[in-house]
């Protein structure tokens, strides 16, 4: 009798894709360059997935918004992380900017 080796099944999200050359490589929505995190963020404003429809230049279809909504719930740390990345990024441009004021008030 052989050993029966248990492996985790490999989820794939219809609609996500992961292109390093799309928006740094971050989940997108397939064929735009829609981040799973602008549709998280859209559901966290209280936004239905109808309305998350037409929010953006392009379009999408349910289909596409509840996939990006099942990924995201499936990589959360993923997510947290691309959270606190556009916080850090929106932290140090608002220092950059008060460091610019400043040089320029005393010239």
């Amino acid at each position: 009798m052989h050993p029966v080796m248990a492996t985790a099944a490999k989820i794939s999200y219809a609609h996500i894709t992961k292109n390093p050359r799309v928006c740094g490589g971050t989940a997108c929505v397939d064929d735009t360059r829609i981040r799973v995190i602008d549709i998280v963020q859209a559901h966290r404003e209280g936004h239905t997935a109808e309305q998350t429809q037409d929010l953006f230049a392009v379009r999408l279809s349910l289909a596409q918004v509840y996939s990006a909504l099942a990924y995201a719930d499936e990589h959360r740390a993923e997510i947290d992380t691309a959270y606190a990345e556009q916080e850090q990024a929106f932290v140090e441009g608002e220092r950059e900017r008060d460091e610019y004021l400043e040089r320029r008030s005393r010239s």
